[in-house]
């Protein structure tokens, strides 16, 4: 914190979820200055180039939490128009492996690794809402060890 007061740096707990079954969940620490877009933060930890490569999931949980996956967005391209495939529309590539774990969580599909996180701007307020995210969130996740 600055000396009137104002923080210069939120720390958040998350946790991120790897892909690959052989890494563990592990607890990480965004430090998100108040110069910068949390998102770009979750992209950085995610190994992403910016924000615009971060998908967002819906509310996990409980009505009134604010808890969810933070995750890679998937590569679409456009299919050849002579394509049998849904009216030759768009479909999705999507680049590393069915995250599983992350998947539970959320019911949607999901690859590559994610950040689990309570972070972000709600229809209620125009601050960056955040709370720490710990392990006992997702105590159904021992069942994938």
């Amino acid at each position: 914190m600055k000396e009137d007061g104002s923080q210069e740096c939120i720390q958040v707990a998350a946790i991120r979820i790897p892909s690959s079954m052989e890494k563990p969940v592990e607890a990480v620490t965004l430090h998100i200055s108040l110069r910068e877009y949390y998102l770009d933060v979750v992209a950085n930890e995610l190994g992403l180039e910016d924000a615009a490569n971060v998908l967002i999931s819906r509310n996990l949980g409980k009505a009134s939490s604010e808890i969810r996956l933070f995750f890679d967005a998937p590569i679409s391209y456009l299919l050849d128009p002579s394509s049998k495939f849904a009216n030759g529309k768009e479909t999705l590539h999507f680049e590393g492996p069915l995250n599983v774990r992350a998947r539970y969580l959320s019911g949607q599909d999901i690859f590559g690794d994610a950040i689990l996180a309570c972070i972000g701007y709600t229809r209620k307020s125009r601050d960056l809402f955040y709370e720490d995210v710990r392990f006992s969130y997702i105590t159904g996740l021992s069942k994938f060890k």
